[in-house]
């Protein structure tokens, strides 16, 4: 399946520079989908690959991870002669602020390296989930090892239960075939029988009573261990639960008071366009309702040396299921015939979004040069008092 939603991130590296590649717009969540489309140069030109191949390493400073290989055809391509595409796998985006990533191209003969290049990767609220969830699913797995082990046990005592009434059954047959052997013999008195029969009688009397006493101790060990394993597991697992509860509690309340302040929104170079983006992600929309912001953005749309801002105020209202994100711009200055632009929307892209969504961010697009994105800035700002006149 061809990537679509995937984050794509294009850039050049030159076969011969040894100085690590770093862009501002390298940054990503772990569970996040990306793709990274290289073109390779040499002396300024397109450097040709055709027929060789290609493997990737992912490192992590001071030991965060594991160093990690992508091997060629993995995830990795190479297109038009001089272009790779590599998809990586998702267990080698680990959170990490400097993820360092190198590119290896070689065939039988030959071998060389491009440059390394950085990239920030942020954990995101879904891989928290997940690892909490793991955690109890293991739990709830050793519960269940530990009830077949208490299953085994019970079937061997009742094995125990079986051998004693087998060897009840033995020793009573013994008993009365020695009686019926003592009368067909003359010489035996009724006297002699009588003391056999009860020799026997109490033998097997007190291999039962060793049989009951040792049955009992293992049943009343066997409930006591059982009881203490289960408890043990099931206040484990309850605990490890509640702390997952309030784990996303913490995450709410951190969301809510994230829009409470003055935040920089982060710029990343999205398919050729500048966007601006939330870095944290907002649980529900219905809590921006009855909310208005005020949206600075500034930057350049006609040269590196000309900068111009657009002030705008940033209003959500609820049509039917949707919560939809308006705006209204205030001052937006024209230069050389040129302004400012912007598009909010959800991360659906669209400016409308159910308000049943679960965990999303808000993105703000721009005709801002990427060229110029290091001088592009977007800070979003609560006004609550205007916020109380609509």
């Amino acid at each position: 399946m061809s990537n679509i939603i995937a984050k794509q991130f294009k850039f050049t590296l030159d076969s011969k520079s040894v100085k690590t590649y770093r862009e501002k717009s390298f940054v990503c969540y772990n569970t996040d989908s990306i793709k990274f489309t290289i073109d390779i140069i040499e002396d300024g030109a397109p450097k040709s690959i055709v027929g060789a191949n290609i493997e990737v390493n992912y490192s992590y400073p001071n030991g965060e991870s594991i160093s990690m290989k992508q091997e060629f055809e993995d995830g990795i391509v190479i297109v038009g002669g001089s272009t790779i595409e590599i998809t990586p796998k998702n267990n080698c985006l680990v959170p990490t602020d400097a993820l360092m990533i190198e590119v290896n191209i070689y065939d039988k003969d030959e071998f060389i390296t491009l440059q390394p290049f950085t990239f920030k990767v942020l954990k995101s609220i879904e891989s928290d989930i997940y690892d909490k969830a793991e955690t109890v699913t293991k739990t709830m797995r050793n519960i269940a090892d530990q009830m077949a082990v208490l299953t085994q046990d019970v079937a061997e005592l009742e094995g125990l239960v079986r051998e004693a009434e087998g060897m009840i059954e033995s020793r009573t047959s013994q008993a009365i075939e020695s009686a019926q052997e003592m009368l067909s013999g003359v010489t035996v008195t009724v006297d002699e029988m009588t003391a056999l029969v009860d020799e026997k009688i109490e033998e097997t009397n007190l291999k039962l009573l060793e049989l009951q006493n040792t049955a009992s101790a293992r049943v009343d060990n066997f409930i006591e261990t059982s009881e203490t394993k289960v408890g043990n597991l099931i206040e484990t697992s309850s605990v490890e639960v509640n702390a997952l509860i309030h784990k996303l509690q913490d995450v709410s309340v951190e969301l809510d008071e994230y829009f409470l302040r003055s935040t920089p929104l982060t710029p990343m170079d999205y398919n050729g366009k500048l966007l601006f983006t939330t870095d944290l992600l907002i649980t529900s929309p219905t809590s921006l309702i009855n909310k208005t912001y005020i949206l600075t953005t500034t930057g350049s749309v006609s040269g590196m040396n000309i900068i111009t801002t657009n002030v705008a105020i940033l209003y959500f209202t609820q049509e039917n299921d949707k919560v939809v994100i308006n705006y209204v711009t205030l001052v937006n200055k024209s230069v050389q015939s040129k302004a400012i632009t912007i598009i909010p929307q959800f991360s659906n892209m669209s400016a409308s979004i159910p308000r049943d969504t679960f965990n999303f961010k808000i993105y703000i697009e721009t005709n801002l040069l990427t060229s110029c994105i290091d001088n592009a800035t977007c800070t979003i700002t609560s006004n609550s008092a205007i916020g109380n006149k609509l």
